[in-house]
């Protein structure tokens, strides 16, 4: 009997994890789990999109992401690390302060006359500094939050559901014939 639900199973790349499986248009944590296990574990999912909630460990961080369930599926989650959401915050935040203190330091050095010019002692290393700042900050402001923004989602690995073969049980047979053989024993056939 087909009921449309297939077999999922759901292992944690690195141990042990807590998840718990939403409606896409579900709030976490508020609405109902569809499902709710610790990896490694195995669900029967109707076909469709579910929202995956990976609980925190004290190694990784809490977050979602949506997954498309269409057919069996070996579901690997890979929680991000605590450390990757606190560099990508780092690097989101320094990089404009990098860009404007760039600027400064880049402008700054600069020999610009706009009605008369009186010659100034000038660093050109300095201004070379700052632009080399300011295009650092520019290069590290968009990679630090992309890092950010991806710690709050686990990574998921999706492969085709292997299963061990299904073990054939046997019914005993009636023997149609037998004769005795000695010894007690007797010859099936």
């Amino acid at each position: 009997m087909d009921d449309g639900k297939v077999p999922v199973t759901i292992t944690g790349a690195e141990g042990s994890l807590r998840v718990e499986l939403y409606a896409p248009s579900a709030t976490v944590k508020r609405d109902p789990a569809i499902a709710r296990c610790e990896t490694p574990c195995i669900a029967h999912l109707e076909r469709g999109q579910y929202r995956l909630l990976v609980y925190a460990t004290d190694d990784t961080v809490e977050g979602s992401r949506m997954i498309t369930i269409d057919d069996s599926r070996d579901l690997i989650v890979h929680p991000r690390s605590s450390g990757s959401g606190e560099t990508g915050l780092a690097l989101g935040i320094l990089g404009p302060v990098a860009i404007i203190g760039g600027g400064v330091l880049a402008l700054s050095n600069m020999n610009l006359c706009v009605d008369s010019c009186e010659p100034r002692d000038t660093s050109p290393g300095l201004a070379l500094l700052g632009v080399g700042l300011m295009l650092g900050g520019l290069v590290a402001t968009p990679i630090g939050w992309v890092l950010y923004g991806q710690s709050r989602h686990p990574g998921v690995e999706m492969a085709p559901l292997v299963l061990a073969p299904p073990v054939a049980r046997l019914a005993p047979m009636e023997p149609r014939h037998s004769a005795p053989m000695g010894l007690g024993f007797r010859a099936v056939f």
